[in-house]
C-alpha cells in the first residue's frame, strides 16, 4: 500500500482520492464527552484498511471475497 500512497493512488477514482486525502492529510477536531476538543487522527490500523479497500474494490475491481 505504501507505494500506491506514494504515487497519489493511481486508479482510484477522483472522488476516493478526495476522500482520501481530506481523511487521512488534514487535521481534524473531535469534540469530547466534556465538549473540549481535540485533534482526531486515524490509526495506521484504519488507514491501512480504508487504502486496501479502496483500492481493492476501484483499482483491482473486486466486487466479492469469493472472486
Amino acid at each position: 500500500m505504501n507505494v500506491w500512497r506514494e504515487t497519489d493512488y493511481p486508479g482510484a477514482s477522483d472522488t476516493s482520492c478526495e476522500l482520501l486525502h481530506h481523511w487521512l492529510q488534514r487535521d481534524h477536531l473531535a469534540t469530547l464527552a466534556d465538549g473540549t476538543q481535540a485533534l482526531f487522527r486515524y490509526s495506521f490500523c484504519q488507514r491501512e484498511a480504508i487504502e486496501t479497500l479502496i483500492h481493492l474494490y476501484e483499482v483491482r475491481g473486486l466486487r466479492s471475497l469469493y472472486g
